[in-house]
């Protein structure tokens, strides 16, 4: 039952196509990101691991990425610098 649970779960997560926003953002920070394609990322749920698929945009100035589909389903990390 878990399994039909983690399809179903994978199928609403990626209604949204991955979560494309345009050619380009502006985040948060200021920055503009340009997109360069799509990304999937590995979630474990309690129905098992699901693949989520993300749109990926890159500051080209900063050399840094985003994921902004991340904050909307709470499940952004930032990077190891931002940490300490």
């Amino acid at each position: 039952m878990h399994a039909v649970g983690s399809v179903i779960l994978e199928g609403l997560l990626n209604a949204d196509g991955g979560g494309y926003q345009g050619k380009k953002i502006l985040e948060d920070n200021g920055r503009e990101y340009e997109f360069m394609g799509y990304l999937n990322k590995g979630v474990l749920t309690v129905l098992g691991e699901v693949q989520i698929k993300r749109a990926y945009y890159y500051d080209a100035v900063s050399k840094e990425g985003c994921f902004p589909k991340d904050k909307v389903l709470d499940c952004y990390v930032p990077p190891i610098r931002d940490r300490f």
